[in-house]
């Protein structure tokens, strides 16, 4: 029979009956959970700090932080005012996207006064041309009348023949004058429209200006813009005044201009009359054409 050992207090380790395998047994089995539950601990640290390792490295706190994107400044090839705007602020674009639509106004203006020009001149030189196969053939005239007076006498049949003819071109040159005058007055109305049209542009532009300039002069007073931004706004808004004085005196020069056209076109009228007169008293007087 085996004896349970005692401590000296006289109380057992184990409970009666209870063999010193099982006591053995035990012991084992809190030892092992004491280990598992210590690498259980250890995982989880390891877990938990690898991955707050992980974020800091991607991560980073702070109370006085600031971005600064890159920002690529975009401007016009030509100056005008932006009719529509197609992006918004901070949006990212692409290459070749349209971002704003400036008003065509102001540069068609330009465009139909070069057209205008380029007819007047067109007109100019026709009629110079005309002028100078008139003189030719009042040349020609002169010396045809000057040979007809010397043989008076001897040949009034020709020299009426010769009247009449030159009568005839004196017609035809009237009457490509006459054309000219109307050209020219044609020229004129069209130069009125285009100065019409620029002055309305510049009034529209003038308006605009004030516009802007009464609106930063608030912003300045609210301290949301600086002076000389304000100054700026001030400053093109007296241009586009000086804008619109200048294309009213256009727009008046090119109402004299109509006037001055019409003016010759009623004395080019005239010389046609005169001319038809002239040339219905040379054929009065060389009889019927042979």
């Amino acid at each position: 029979m085996e004896e349970t050992p005692v401590n000296n207090g006289g109380i057992s380790d184990v409970d009666e009956g209870e063999s010193p395998g099982s006591l053995s047994r035990k012991r084992f089995s809190r030892k092992r959970a004491v280990i598992s539950a210590v690498v259980v601990a250890l995982a989880l640290g390891l877990i938990l700090g690898g991955r707050w390792f992980a974020f800091g490295q991607t991560h980073v706190s702070t109370d006085d932080a600031q971005v600064e994107p890159e920002i690529y400044p975009a401007s016009a090839r030509v100056a005008g005012h932006v009719l529509h705007a197609y992006v918004e602020e901070n949006q990212s674009v692409r290459a070749g996207q349209v971002l704003a639509e400036i008003d065509p106004r102001d540069y068609q203006v330009a465009v139909d006064q070069a057209r205008a020009a380029l007819m007047q001149a067109r007109a100019a030189a026709e009629a110079a041309a005309g002028t100078v196969n008139v003189t030719r053939r009042t040349g020609g005239a002169g010396v045809s009348q000057a040979q007809a007076g010397v043989a008076a006498a001897r040949a009034r049949k020709a020299m009426s023949e010769r009247e009449r003819a030159s009568a005839l071109s004196q017609v035809k040159s009237a009457q490509a004058a006459e054309k000219a005058a109307e050209a020219a007055v044609e020229m004129a109305r069209k130069g009125v429209t285009s100065a019409t049209a620029a002055l309305v542009g510049a009034q529209a532009n003038a308006d605009q200006a004030r516009k802007d300039a009464a609106r930063m002069e608030a912003l300045v007073k609210q301290g949301a813009v600086s002076t000389q931004q304000q100054e700026a706004a001030g400053a093109l808004a007296v241009s586009a005044q000086a804008n619109v004085e200048a294309a009213q005196a256009q727009a008046s020069s090119a109402q004299s201009g109509v006037a001055l056209a019409q003016e010759r076109q009623r004395q080019a009228s005239l010389g046609v009359t005169q001319a038809e007169e002239a040339a219905a008293s040379a054929q009065a007087a060389a009889g019927p054409a042979s």
